[in-house]
């Protein structure tokens, strides 16, 4: 398993239940970003408090992208942060055939993966808690069969949905950028069609969710 996040977003919460995981699944292991200073060191020291063979964590150091990128091909599931998601590097683990594990939060950065998933079909892997989340990341990874039925509706949901469609987020962007440039309150409302089809392709900014603030960005622009 993978959770190639940088080290800082590796909250009690997320290490806690990633740890949970590797007892429930004999034989696995966890990929981690080498950290600065001591992260490693003291992330080991956090998996022998908690009964864990400190060998089972592999620190991974930083490779040029295409050799990062290729790694995802080895790893079975992307264990997501908890308070801090991945944003690009759950984009990297959709995109290169990894299947994202999440919990949604209330936070904008907290919510990029589970509308990453959304937007693949894929929402099943956006747990409700984190006691869902160490129950499905132990079933999938004591399945081999589940494993691979998993990446094979990855591959097929990312060649189906828009989300990594660049040209055609290339095409709508000129159009209501330009509108917004001559008249930024007539311009949006002129080219509101346009506009969403661009967004859409933005998959966690058509769901922005906050205590303070919580609407979709199709009802904003809804007439």
């Amino acid at each position: 398993m993978s959770a190639s996040n940088n080290s800082y977003k590796l909250d009690p919460r997320s290490v806690g239940r990633m740890l949970t995981i590797l007892k429930a699944v004999p034989g696995s292991v966890l990929w981690l970003l080498s950290g600065p200073d001591t992260s490693d060191a003291n992330l080991r020291s956090i998996a022998m408090q908690a009964a864990v063979d400190p060998n089972r964590i592999v620190f991974m150091p930083k490779l040029p992208h295409a050799d990062y990128l290729a790694r995802y091909r080895h790893a079975d599931l992307f264990l997501d942060t908890a308070q801090y998601n991945a944003h690009t590097t759950a984009s990297d683990s959709l995109w290169a055939g990894c299947p994202v594990l999440t919990t949604p939060g209330e936070t904008f950065a907290a919510r990029v993966a589970a509308s990453l998933n959304h937007h693949l079909g894929m929402d099943e892997l956006n747990a409700a808690d984190d006691d869902a989340f160490i129950e499905i990341a132990s079933r999938i990874g004591n399945d081999r069969s589940a494993r691979a039925a998993l990446r094979a509706r990855l591959a097929q949901s990312r060649q189906q949905s828009n989300l990594f469609d660049m040209q055609g987020y290339a095409d709508d962007f000129p159009e209501p950028a330009a509108a917004h440039r001559r008249s930024p309150l007539r311009g949006v409302a002129a080219s509101g069609n346009r506009l969403m089809r661009w967004t859409h392709r933005l998959a966690f900014y058509s769901d922005i969710r906050h205590p303070l603030l919580d609407f979709r960005l199709e009802q904003r622009f809804d007439g």
